[in-house]
């Protein structure tokens, strides 16, 4: 694998669009501070759907559904049209199939900016009409992002850099993106053009902060604290460790004495002020919130609050 490799389902963690991952978090999973997102409920059931959606557009669009994860490679058809002839019109699943052999299809410009698109469609003749579309499958819980301020379909920002960022990488300049709610079962197919414009300025932007966060090893802003956790461990080992001495010893001794008795005198006086609540309590039959007051001349004076108002 190309160290710091960064693929489409980064992309919007890194622009800050993603609704699932931080920029910092995508860098501690980049940098291997953190592992891959491991298998749940939810995505399990995101790749049985996906299965049966591929298949689904397959018979849609009147081409067979190739599940062989070996046989086709959308970039190669592009450069090398010649070496491929014998690949047939069919719904051919991506090296999304293929991460357990780490495969992905990478930029030519360079390498580490890699995809694993869920399918290519490749239909028509080789020589007159083919045409090669990606097929992205989404599964969601509502509509909520998928829908425009006027009514129009549309995609998550987070999904639309990502899928921009597939063409990118592959070269296809069309992708069709089949989405399914769990909640309600309703599916919207969206067709998303390849912008040149707009995956350029995603490119520009990825490659900055890759040579920012990744190359040159800057910490990425906003933190969380589980993250700061890994980078900066509780517990460390001193870088030196010093050789005990009696005076060591009996300093030691002498903190953890007068730490015991400073948390001896707190609860001593915790329990005296609980008392005084108490006495003030059972001779004025008010049943307060009692505390102490700081007056300017220095000197403390109790008080009672009982719904707002204050007796001293």
């Amino acid at each position: 694998m190309i160290e710091h490799s960064i693929g489409a389902s980064d992309v919007g963690a890194i622009l800050g669009l993603s609704k699932w991952a931080t920029p910092a978090a995508a860098w501690a999973r980049l940098t291997g501070l953190t592992p891959g997102s491991g298998s749940t409920n939810a995505t399990e059931r995101g790749h049985l759907l996906e299965r049966a959606i591929l298949w689904d557009v397959a018979d849609r669009e009147g081409v067979p559904f190739d599940t062989d994860p070996t046989c086709i490679d959308a970039l190669a058809l592009i450069t090398d049209a010649g070496r491929r002839v014998s690949v047939t019109s069919a719904l051919y699943r991506g090296p999304e199939y293929r991460a357990d052999r780490g495969d992905s299809d990478r930029m030519l410009v360079t390498d580490w900016a890699c995809a694993r698109p869920d399918g290519y469609l490749i239909a028509g003749f080789l020589l007159v009409g083919r045409t090669i579309r990606l097929v992205e499958v989404k599964t969601t819980r509502d509509w909520n992002d998928w829908t425009s301020a006027d009514g129009r379909e549309i995609l998550p920002p987070g999904y639309y850099a990502q899928v921009q960022w597939q063409m990118l990488v592959t070269g296809v300049t069309h992708t069709i993106v089949e989405a399914f709610c769990v909640f309600d079962d309703a599916r919207r197919t969206i067709q998303v053009p390849f912008n040149p414009a707009i995956a350029g300025r995603i490119f520009d932007k990825v490659d900055a902060w890759r040579t920012k966060h990744l190359v040159n090893g800057e910490l990425p802003e906003n933190i969380t604290a589980d993250i700061a956790g890994l980078i900066w461990p509780a517990v460390q080992e001193p870088e030196v460790w010093l050789d005990a001495s009696i005076e060591t010893m009996e300093l030691g001794y002498a903190y953890a004495h007068h730490r015991r008795r400073e948390k001896t005198h707190k609860l001593a006086a915790e329990a005296a002020r609980d008392r005084l609540v108490n006495i003030i309590r059972d001779a004025t039959g008010i049943t307060a919130v009692a505390s102490w007051k700081g007056a300017k001349n220095g000197k403390r004076a109790f008080r009672c609050l009982l719904k707002g108002a204050e007796n001293e």
